[in-house]
Parts: C-alpha cells; sequence; structure tokens
C-alpha cells in the first residue's frame, strides 16, 4: 500500500518539516497580528498556500504579493485604515502584510471569528461565504466543509486549515503559547 504525501510528511522529524512550513516574515507578521491579539500562525497558513512567501508573485486573476491581494480589496483596506495605497505597494512585503492582515482580521470579525469562513470569503468572497454559512448552518464540521459550493474553495480551506494545524504542531511551542 502506497503512503499519501501527509503520512509521509508525518514522518519526518520537525526540523525538517519546518522547511516545509517556514515562517519568513515572522516578526514582521508577529508584530502587525501582536496589535490586534491574532494568531500569526494563520497568516502563515494563508501566506503557504496563496504565495509560497514570493512577494513578487502575481496570479492569473490580478492578486499581487505575499497575501494575494486584489489591487481593489487592498486600495479599500488602505483606506479604512487610513494609509495610503499605490498598486505597486502590493509588492512590498513589509505594506502587504499590512493590509493583508487587517483584512484576514476584517473577515474574521465579519464571520464571528470562523476560520473557515475566514477562508472562504477570502477565496470566494464574503456574499459566496455568507451564502454557504447560512445554506449549510446545521451541518457538522466535515459535512459543512464538504458543502462548500465551489470546489476551489473546498480544496483551499483543506488546504489552509491543514496548513494551520502543520504550524500550530510545529511552531506553537516557538512562541511560548502566545499563540
Amino acid at each position: 500500500m502506497q503512503k499519501t504525501n501527509d503520512e509521509k510528511l508525518s514522518q519526518c522529524p520537525p526540523e525538517l518539516l519546518k522547511i516545509f512550513f517556514p515562517r519568513y516574515y515572522g516578526e514582521a507578521i508577529d508584530v502587525e497580528c501582536k496589535k490586534y491579539g491574532f494568531d500569526p500562525l494563520f497568516i502563515h497558513s494563508i501566506i503557504r498556500q496563496e504565495s509560497v512567501y514570493d512577494y513578487k508573485i502575481v496570479s492569473r486573476a490580478g492578486a499581487v504579493g505575499l497575501l494575494q491581494l486584489m489591487p481593489a480589496t487592498a486600495a479599500d483596506v488602505a483606506k479604512k485604515m487610513r494609509i495610503r495605497f499605490a498598486p505597486d505597494s502590493l509588492f512590498n512585503p513589509f505594506y502587504n502584510l499590512k493590509v493583508g492582515i487587517y483584512h484576514v482580521i476584517e473577515l474574521m470579525d465579519r464571520f464571528n471569528n470562523s476560520r473557515e469562513l475566514t477562508l472562504c470569503a477570502y477565496n470566494a468572497g464574503s456574499t459566496a461565504a455568507r451564502d454557504w454559512a447560512q445554506k449549510n448552518k446545521d451541518l457538522e464540521y466535515d459535512q459543512f466543509i464538504e458543502e462548500i459550493g465551489y470546489s476551489e474553495t473546498r480544496n483551499y480551506v483543506k488546504k489552509c486549515m491543514r496548513n494551520y494545524l502543520a504550524y500550530r504542531a510545529l511552531w506553537q511551542d516557538a512562541d511560548d503559547g502566545k499563540n
């Protein structure tokens, strides 16, 4: 019987796994998250899925940088934060983190601290996430995830949550329980 990738990874020593689940820009992420009392490991799980820490990346849809922000979304968030915005600024990893983390926290607030709905909204938009939340509100966790209406978003949520669990398992102690 052939082992799955997850089974193979689970047999690796933690020091090796940390290479697959790094904390690049860790200090900057920690500083931004600390402002809001937010878990930086959740941000790392999104970045790993969105850009694999490549601050220069641009998606086919036009999303930019570490947190793959759409320029229009970033402009709206920057306005709320009362900071300047220029599309090129999204290539600056520290600006991208500042705006992106604020955006993730806004979504978490909007969706009552549900990581899964926040990820749905981050990937497919708040309207779709709200619709799935209402339609599937009585379902158990696993069934809820399976009923996310877009396969891309369903897979995105699964991957980000897998990333988050890995980050927590590997890095939680490094933060002395701050998360």
